[in-house]
């Protein structure tokens, strides 16, 4: 276990090292301080929680040398799943990876495989539904963001802003009679007087579209 944090820290040591000298290295170079999951899980000798808190530091600093220097994330979506290897309810990884994958490093598909595991590995948890169908809705996939926010709205914790977005990836998906019935429920239930004067409006605009629809 010592070899192994010894290991994780010299990689975290490494990031003092000049940003723009950092982002000449080659990508073989940098894999050296990143070891698969499990490997790192079986280093760890049980000590899996204190081994993730590590690399995520790791990552944290790796994020913020890449974003002041060549702005290249390629090597994002191995850091959060071995993290995720060694505590797979480690949802804020999951969420920060999958935004940075899906926006900085250009790969939706990694970044929804990513969020696609941390929601089967915590199926309770609000955010991570929330922020899964966040990402599929920034990479323009309208019905599984549809489908993982009403997910969210039927957890335990989540706030009134999942059934808005629920509602609007509905809408975007096409299907005019769901975004119909969850801006209703979210009209019904929000103390925002602003925000009911706003579902108030995509309510009127919905009814005339499923109107149209109907005929």
């Amino acid at each position: 276990m010592l070899l192994l944090l010894a290991g994780l820290a010299g990689g975290a040591g490494a990031t003092v090292y000049d940003a723009g000298h950092y982002a000449a290295r080659r990508r073989g170079d940098e894999l050296l301080y990143y070891p698969a999951g499990p490997a790192i899980r079986k280093a760890s000798l049980g000590h899996t929680s204190t081994a993730a808190d590590i690399a995520w530091l790791r990552t944290i600093q790796y994020y913020g040398l890449h974003k002041k220097g060549d702005r290249n994330y390629e090597m994002m979506a191995h850091l959060v799943e071995i993290i995720t290897e060694l505590d797979p309810h480690f949802v804020n990884a999951y969420i920060f990876g999958g935004l940075v994958t899906a926006q900085d490093a250009g790969d939706p598909d990694r970044a929804v495989a990513l969020m696609e595991r941390g929601v089967a590995a915590n199926p309770q948890s609000w955010e991570m539904a929330f922020e899964t169908g966040f990402v599929y809705y920034i990479c323009r996939a309208y019905e599984p963001a549809a489908r993982h926010f009403e997910r969210a709205v039927k957890l335990p914790g989540a706030p009134e802003k999942a059934m808005r977005f629920a509602a609007a990836a509905s809408a975007r998906a096409g299907d005019p009679r769901m975004a119909l019935t969850l801006w209703k429920m979210f009209a019904g239930t929000t103390n925002n007087e602003e925000m009911r004067e706003k579902a108030a409006a995509a309510i009127q605009k919905l009814e005339g579209e499923v109107a149209r629809d109907a005929r």
